[in-house]
């Protein structure tokens, strides 16, 4: 029933950018447009032991009113969440396939970069307009991060609508390159690696054979907090990874 739902949606999905495409081109507009197509996440159909978009946690340590009133609990972000579509259509390029990693940030630079604009100083993200044009020197992002925004327990966010929520444990992050992804969220909390080129559905974690791969991994996820100016009451949990 949940695979039905989800194909009827991406049938809908389907419908109405096709009537979008059809409208551009009604319009003579299509050489004159970039398209750019992408997602905000995945979703999970039982992978990991996880239905949705997030974990309901039966931890014994939370309460039913906890776990189900909307609190934030652990989550971790496997790739049926965060590795999510990218299409950008250029008139002026031929359409390919590449593999180079990239993020949400870089899609501002990419489409600045792709209208001959300049992007202010301040931008962290970086133009995947290389991919775009077909640039054999291109090589993308070596590393990306994906992540709820940074928070402590017992604070309250609100990250997905106007409704305040508890934080009840560390958020994870993920730390991707092409070969690994590291799941880790603070020092003495649950840390997982995955070699994604031997096991790209991540099912065998291997932190306890690859200590210094997730040490690593770990040391460039603090580099990228300290670039972003994160406050230290944040980074100060996250400065250590417990193996």
């Amino acid at each position: 029933m949940a695979h039905d739902c989800y194909r009827g949606e991406i049938s809908m999905v389907d419908h109405w950018v096709g009537s979008l495409l059809m409208k551009l081109e009604d319009m003579n507009l299509m050489d004159d447009t970039i398209i750019v197509y992408s997602s905000d996440h995945g979703f999970y159909f039982g992978e990991h032991g996880i239905f949705g978009k997030s974990i309901k946690d039966n931890s014994p340590k939370f309460s039913k009113e906890e776990r189900w009133r909307g609190d934030w609990l652990r989550s971790p972000l496997y790739e049926e969440a965060i590795h999510v579509p990218l299409v950008i259509c250029h008139p002026d390029y031929e359409p390919k396939h590449v593999s180079n990693l990239g993020s949400f940030v870089d899609l501002m630079p990419t489409i600045l970069d792709l209208l001959g604009i300049e992007r202010p100083t301040t931008v962290q993200g970086k133009s995947l307009a290389g991919a775009v044009k077909g640039d054999e020197s291109f090589v993308g992002e070596q590393l990306v991060v994906t992540s709820p925004p940074l928070s402590n327990p017992g604070t309250a966010i609100k990250i997905v609508d106007s409704i305040e929520r508890r934080v009840r444990e560390f958020l994870p992050s993920t730390i991707t390159t092409h070969e690994w992804s590291l799941i880790y969220s603070a020092k003495g909390e649950i840390a997982e690696l995955y070699n994604l080129e031997k096991d790209p559905k991540q099912k065998k974690d291997v932190i306890g054979e690859n200590p210094d791969v997730a040490r690593r991994l770990h040391s460039d996820f603090l580099s990228v907090l300290k670039s972003c100016k994160v406050d230290p009451r944040l980074l100060k949990p996250r400065e250590e990874i417990t193996i």
